[in-house]
């Protein structure tokens, strides 16, 4: 059977948790918890102390009844150790703001050759890990998700995931690096994943970077709640129910925009593969089987199952029995991990990006957040807790490519 592989998996998050416990199910895998935060490291252990004690990972079968995955990862700890530079994967599974912070634990220990994947990484997801590990980012391979493989729910902590949905069909992304991986990085995440989520690599990163799950959720959101009226609502309201033509339009601008910004990389790098990159309709067309009518966008829209039935984040008020939207958070993390990231590109290329703008605008005074001012992405204080490439100081297209450039004294 050969050597096992190794893996850390950073994070305490359900997802985390849901990845730990398939990893660790798996023949021939070593699985390490990395969870900075001691409390939820301490929980974690706690919730699997007895000595016979599993994770359990549910996954629903088409006859309502459920499907058990059992695990278990050989350790749980909170500090950063031997194990991260014994490690032949490392996943990243946290929200994307502890990205950092993990990357900077482990930094001393990942060794060259090692796989570092995003569960999702988001949008810069290779920026962060290749600044915050420096030269040795340089070294390692780099794979990210567009978004993540299942909609679940945390049962009790450390011990039981419930699968409600997984994602058909999933684009990856991955960035060699000088020191090629001892294994192959997809194949060992397929492997975790399982059969039923089919990962399919795109030829270049930017295709996960622009990919249409960056804007989607956050044109929805826009489209219900941008003028509401305040009134509370009876029940819980479907992501996708009641999508107007507006919506609709809007998605299709920002598609639109993130194809031109595609067009503009190819102009300035004609030999860089980069011919896969799907726009929105095209991305849709990959879930035909979580489609009900796909005759347009709109009719796309209103029947997509590809994340079951996602409601709205709304936070309920028990005495009344109503529901407003709960935004904040969501769209943080959408603006900071992915709006913002797509609007610096598309600064750096001179391509104006007039919808998405007007996303970004939005979305600032929902999180409370300001990372775009007088159309220009700041460059000060404000975008530390993005992504974007002007954090790192990126500013030409060779650099968001991370393209090296031929000395100017070299002679061809």
């Amino acid at each position: 059977m050969g050597s096992p592989v190794k893996i850390t998996v950073c994070g305490s998050n359900p997802t985390s948790q849901l990845i730990a416990g398939l990893a660790s199910s798996r023949p021939n895998m070593e699985v390490t918890v990395f969870a900075t935060e001691s409390k939820a490291a301490d929980n974690w252990k706690t919730a699997l102390k007895a000595k016979d004690a599993k994770m359990v990972i549910n996954f629903p079968r088409k006859d309502g009844s459920m499907f058990p995955e059992n695990g278990r990862p050989g350790t749980i700890t909170d500090k950063a150790g031997d194990f991260v530079a014994e490690s032949d994967v490392i996943i990243l599974s946290s929200p994307p703001n502890h990205f950092q912070d993990y990357l900077k634990a482990m930094k001393k220990y990942i060794k060259k050759r090692t796989v570092i994947i995003g569960v999702p990484g988001r949008s810069g997801f290779e920026y962060q890990c290749r600044t915050s590990l420096e030269e040795l980012g340089e070294q390692c391979t780099i794979v990210n998700l567009e978004t993540c493989p299942w909609v679940c729910e945390q049962v009790k902590f450390g011990s039981q995931i419930d699968v409600k949905v997984t994602v058909a069909s999933i684009v990856t992304s991955t960035l060699f690096g000088t020191s090629p991986p001892k294994r192959g990085p997809l194949s060992i995440l397929q492997l975790i994943l399982g059969g039923d989520c089919a990962l399919q690599n795109s030829l270049n990163f930017m295709s996960v970077l622009l990919s249409p799950f960056v804007y989607l959720e956050c044109c929805l959101l826009f489209g219900r709640w941008s003028e509401w009226d305040e009134k509370p609502l009876e029940s819980e309201l479907g992501l996708f129910e009641d999508v107007s033509e507006k919506t609709a339009e809007m998605i299709s601008k920002c598609s639109n925009e993130c194809s031109k910004i595609i067009q503009a990389i190819k102009t300035g790098k004609p030999e860089l593969k980069i011919n896969d990159y799907k726009g929105i309709e095209e991305w849709f067309a990959g879930f035909k089987d979580s489609i009900g009518d796909s005759s347009s966008l709109l009719t796309t829209l209103k029947t997509c199952k590809i994340w079951g039935d996602i409601k709205h984040p709304m936070k309920k008020d028990r005495k009344k029995s109503e529901y407003t939207p709960d935004l904040e958070e969501r769209i943080s993390e959408y603006l900071s991990y992915g709006l913002i990231v797509i609007r610096g590109v598309a600064e750096i290329l001179q391509q104006e990006t007039p919808v998405i703008d007007k996303l970004i605008t939005w979305c600032q005074t929902k999180s409370k957040k300001n990372y775009m001012k007088d159309g220009k992405v700041l460059t000060d204080k404000n975008i530390q807790n993005t992504s974007c490439p002007q954090k790192f100081k990126f500013s030409t297209l060779n650099e968001i490519l991370f393209v090296k450039a031929l000395p100017t004294d070299i002679e061809l």
